[in-house]
């Protein structure tokens, strides 16, 4: 720069989306889990909750009571881990399938 010149920042707001988050097992029995969005502890699956736009990290437990994670549902896909990152633009659904392997 060769002489005085004025910058302006535009700050944008970051937009808020529901999340809803669900847990079933193989028989579409409904259950709640601890659930985990970004690494804190938020509260457990079958509710709604309330996240910025953006990349968020989900994780529910491995095994609760004699049911085992299967996979988190989103997208139109499945996805195997009890850690999974899902895409925020729009409000959303994601569930938790668990299942009764005895």
């Amino acid at each position: 720069m060769n002489s005085d010149q004025t910058l302006y920042a535009v700050f944008v707001p970051i937009e808020s989306y529901t999340l809803t988050v669900l847990s079933y097992d193989q028989y579409n029995n409904p259950g709640s889990v601890a659930l985990y969005i970004d690494g804190y502890y938020v509260g457990t699956t079958m509710d709604d909750y309330s996240v910025t736009e953006g990349q968020h990290t989900l994780e529910v437990p491995t095994q609760v009571g004699y049911h085992i994670f299967y996979a988190w549902y989103y997208d139109g896909n499945y996805h195997y881990n009890t850690q999974t990152t899902v895409s925020v633009y729009s409000d959303k659904t994601v569930t938790a399938y668990y299942i009764y392997p005895y």
